[in-house]
């Protein structure tokens, strides 16, 4: 039986960096699947979609780092203008929210 007097464990915290280059390589994988993903299935007209990420997995482990850079320059770039087009976005709603309130 544990004693109440000691303090319960912490879980280990996610640091942000990693939690960042988590995100980051979504983001890159993502287009990396998009560009290639229509190739491999052309390649590939029975694979299943484990299948084919199995195969994006092994092309992309195959990339040189150049060539990797090239996918993580679009996927920032994308990601910035995501994030231009939703703060328009949410300036459009409080606009028109502030439109119909009459004021």
């Amino acid at each position: 039986m544990e004693d109440a007097s000691e303090p319960a464990k912490k879980a280990k915290k996610t640091t942000k960096q990693k939690h960042d280059k988590g995100k980051q390589a979504l983001a890159v994988s993502k287009f990396f699947s998009q560009d290639q993903g229509e190739n491999i299935k052309v390649e590939n007209p029975d694979a299943g979609p484990g299948e084919i990420g199995k195969v994006l997995g092994a092309k992309w482990s195959q990339l040189s780092r150049e060539e990797k850079e090239e996918f993580l320059e679009a996927a920032n770039h994308q990601g910035k203008e995501d994030y231009l087009e939703l703060i328009k976005a949410a300036n459009r709603r409080d606009e028109d929210r502030d439109k119909g309130s009459g004021g």
